[in-house]
């Protein structure tokens, strides 16, 4: 009789469980043989992006997080993103496509109080401008003050005191004074003469979008392809067992079920 299979389990099909399932399934297949692999459970209680990952603004920047720790990830993240959208078709089947983005300074346009608007519910184009844009641009690393750096070499690393500080490696305060500016007209849907300043952040090389929804529930169906098993259940127990792999209890309906799996992290 052979040996047990083993069994990756994945908790959570958000974006981060389906890129799991999705990645350690393409790998599994590189280095293992096809009868040899470990199984690859996700579990998911709901549904695939069911959360956060399916309502986010789908937005992606190369360099937004240049100066930070968060650098080479945020690139390599973005080159990713374009790789799977070539392999893939991306622009059909998750809506990825490059953009050109821009940061406006609008003038601020007085709303009326819902309380004295008009009982037709029509709004007038005053009411409906959007008076400001708030991005994240560039910024280089900032050298704590003094006080924040003695505080920095007082706290345990990654306490709460030291994140509420704001000298966490990974944000950088926004600085887009260097931003060379653009005509209004560059951007033919803005009302001109509200604009006070027009930059381009970013283009069709460093920023693009995505529907984070169809994003993971595509990277769902191309996890399962590659073997994956969707599992639509509830995680209720992780035993530690030593030095054996935990044991994770789950329901799927209303059905008690137990796997002995070498768990992975997820969403």
């Amino acid at each position: 009789m052979g040996a047990e299979r083993e069994t990756i389990v994945i908790v959570g099909a958000g974006i981060v469980g389906v890129a799991t399932a999705y990645f350690t399934a393409t790998r599994l297949a590189e280095t293992h043989a096809e009868g040899a692999r470990p199984r690859v459970v996700l579990l998911e209680q709901c549904e695939p992006g069911c959360s956060a990952s399916g309502k986010s603004g789908g937005f992606l920047a190369r360099h937004w997080s240049d100066g930070t720790d968060t650098e080479q990830l945020a690139r390599f993240s973005y080159d990713l993103h374009a790789r799977l959208a070539a392999e893939h078709d991306g622009a059909e089947q998750w809506g990825y496509r490059p953009v050109d983005t821009f940061c406006a300074e609008i003038d601020r346009i007085p709303v009326t109080p819902a309380k004295h608007r008009k009982t037709s519910h029509a709004r007038t184009d005053a009411e409906s401008a959007v008076t400001s844009f708030e991005v994240i641009a560039p910024a280089t690393r900032r050298t704590p003050s003094a006080p924040l750096a003695e505080a920095a070499r007082a706290s345990p690393a990654g306490s709460d005191d030291m994140q509420q500080t704001g000298t966490h490696g990974s944000i950088a305060v926004p600085d887009i004074s260097n931003v060379k500016e653009v005509p209004a007209s560059v951007v033919p849907w803005l009302k001109g003469d509200l604009v006070n300043k027009l930059r381009q952040v970013g283009n069709t090389s460093s920023t693009a979008q995505v529907d984070p929804l169809r994003f993971t529930r595509a990277l769902l169906a191309m996890a399962k392809a590659r073997g994956v098993e969707y599992v639509r259940a509830k995680v209720i127990d992780v035993a530690e067992t030593g030095y054996r792999p935990p044991l994770i209890e789950f329901t799927i309906g209303s059905k008690a079920c137990e796997a002995r799996a070498s768990s992975q992290p997820a969403e």
